[in-house]
């Protein structure tokens, strides 16, 4: 039987035929928590996304670590969209809060090929004759999902298990998000395109920040990289400055391939 490493495992999303199928937050964070695959610091973090990511990270100036890693976010108390996050950072005047992604999703083409298989034995088990096809590639296609995934859990487009409702009548995906691309986006982290999104909470978070911004990092055939930014109502008016202060920070570097 083929080996995998318990954090790709906890990693690993089933193409299935709403695409993604994410598995229960609380069950990852409480997996990540006995089997951490970084030290609980951010220089273990950043050496862990440099090996096996091929991302240089470093520390953003203006920021405090918090120290928490492996932190469960969910978007709504009614759904099941969310992510693990850490390190979470703030802001040393206390009116922005930034997530970093404790979970990074890499499907990668020998992972595809096993579905395919896996997927054969299971129709050849059950003396289906239909054809199998390798499935997409679900690296380029997460970032958008993940992103309507969440605006979607925030405006109540779940059904009554909390998954999202994709096929909402008269949802844009695109009316909700700012997407950078282009020279702009590489000249900030080397990525292709980066997408941001309000979030609106159902209460403030942590009593006091009244503001949630989704950014997501998205570089063909790489890694995705999912931020939270939380803002009180006062670092709500600086927004933009605060986010500008990761840039060239985070750097997607060229020469590095996946390796299984």
């Amino acid at each position: 039987m083929r080996k995998i490493k318990l954090f790709k495992l906890i990693t690993y999303f089933t193409l299935i035929d709403r695409w993604i199928c994410l598995i229960s937050l609380l069950s990852a964070h409480l997996l990540l928590a006995q089997n951490e695959p970084y030290e609980k610091s951010f220089t273990g973090y950043s050496d862990y996304l440099s090996k096996n990511y091929g991302i240089q990270c470093e520390f953003p100036k203006g920021f405090e670590d918090l120290n928490e890693y492996f932190v469960a976010n969910q978007i709504s108390e009614n759904a099941s969209s969310g992510w693990i996050y850490g390190p979470i950072m703030e802001t040393r005047d206390k009116e922005c809060l930034l997530m970093y992604p404790a979970l990074l999703l890499f499907t990668s083409k020998s992972d595809r090929e096993w579905n395919y298989k896996i997927e054969q034995i299971n129709k050849e088990m059950k003396n289906e004759t239909s054809a199998t096809q390798i499935k997409p590639d679900v690296n380029n296609l997460f970032p958008r999902s993940q992103i309507e995934s969440e605006i979607k859990a925030s405006m109540g487009l779940v059904d009554g298990y909390g998954d999202t409702i994709w096929d909402a009548e008269g949802f844009n995906l695109d009316d909700y998000i700012t997407v950078i691309s282009g020279e702009k986006a590489k000249s900030k982290f080397n990525a292709d395109s980066v997408y941001i999104y309000n979030i609106p909470l159902d209460k403030p978070f942590r009593e006091k920040y009244t503001y949630r911004v989704g950014m997501i990092l998205s570089k063909k055939n790489r890694v995705t990289m999912l931020f939270k930014w939380y803002f009180t109502e006062k670092g709500k008016l600086n927004d933009d400055q605060y986010i500008r202060l990761i840039n060239n920070t985070i750097n997607y570097k060229e020469e590095f391939k996946y390796v299984d």
